[in-house]
């Protein structure tokens, strides 16, 4: 299974966001969606199978490198 990562849940992801959360459980995906609000990555993957929602501020070194290093691909 790959692992996915997507950083950032704004306007401009929705489609990519959909598109993986979409395909997820036929591809093999588990795609983890996080935004600083946790809330606006929960609307994004719409609980939808194979997907994950969390909270990230970009500017945590620990926890963004923690995160990253669970991935195979980060968008």
């Amino acid at each position: 299974m790959k692992k996915i990562l997507v950083i950032g849940a704004g306007k401009s992801a929705t489609t990519l966001i959909d598109y993986l959360c979409d395909h997820a459980g036929s591809c093999g995906w588990e795609v983890t969606v996080t935004d600083i609000r946790r809330e606006d990555a929960l609307n994004k993957t719409k609980g939808r199978p194979g997907s994950h929602a969390e909270a990230l501020d970009i500017t945590n070194e620990n926890h963004r490198k923690e995160l990253v290093s669970r991935h195979d691909i980060v968008i």
